[in-house]
């Protein structure tokens, strides 16, 4: 009778935060993500600046060649978007090639104390700027990470939508890779995790 195979270690919250297996660090990207960063806030400062200047003065301004460009912000919106989900998409398919698996409870707990901390304290700012009655109407889909659901004068935190929608694909992606693991380990078991996943996902889209 051939001894019973020990069971492995209970994940513990110490465990469950500890970093997987690093994937490659691209230099580009770090650039890339730097000017879309730039052209947001470029965009951000003409905006602003409609509160001071005159109608005329500001579409004068706002078409003049050399600030045009930062007129389109939402293009840099749009990249910094793509690079979070292939730099998000490259970190979790490189554990899932490292290991054979991808724990999303990890992936959670290390994005959570990442981004929420400073995210709780800019709502408690904001609720005392605005004033409780004014925030806490729409504060409740900020929690729950739908404000990009509501009209966006009535968010309590307008700017905060592009964070939503990064947060969105950081809880469903790792469920969706899960998902198209264990579909594609039934087709194709002889091909590697990674390709069978990636494999898959390319078929959904």
């Amino acid at each position: 009778m051939s001894p019973t195979p020990p069971r492995p270690p209970r994940p513990t919250l110490l465990s469950v935060s500890e970093p997987g297996p690093a994937a490659p660090h691209l230099g580009c990207i770090d650039g890339l993500r730097a000017l879309s960063i730039l052209w947001m806030m470029g965009f951000h400062v003409l905006f602003m600046a409609g509160y001071w200047l005159q109608p005329d003065q500001y579409m004068r301004l706002s078409s003049h060649p050399a600030v045009a460009l930062f007129a389109k912000g939402h293009l840099g919106v749009e990249i910094f978007f793509v690079l979070s989900g292939y730099l998000i998409a490259r970190l979790l398919l490189h554990e899932q090639a490292a290991t054979g698996t991808v724990r999303p409870g990890r992936f959670y707990l290390r994005r959570a104390t990442r981004i929420l901390p400073a995210y709780a304290v800019a709502l408690l700012l904001s609720g005392a700027v605005l004033g409780p009655e004014a925030h806490l109407r729409s504060a409740w889909a900020n929690l729950l990470l739908l404000n990009n659901f509501l009209p966006f004068d009535a968010q309590a935190l307008p700017w905060a939508w592009s964070l939503t929608v990064e947060e969105q694909f950081y809880l469903l992606f790792p469920l969706v890779l899960l998902a198209a693991r264990r579909r594609t380990a039934r087709t194709e078991p002889a091909a590697p995790p990674s390709y069978r996943a990636v494999r898959w996902l390319l078929a959904l889209l």
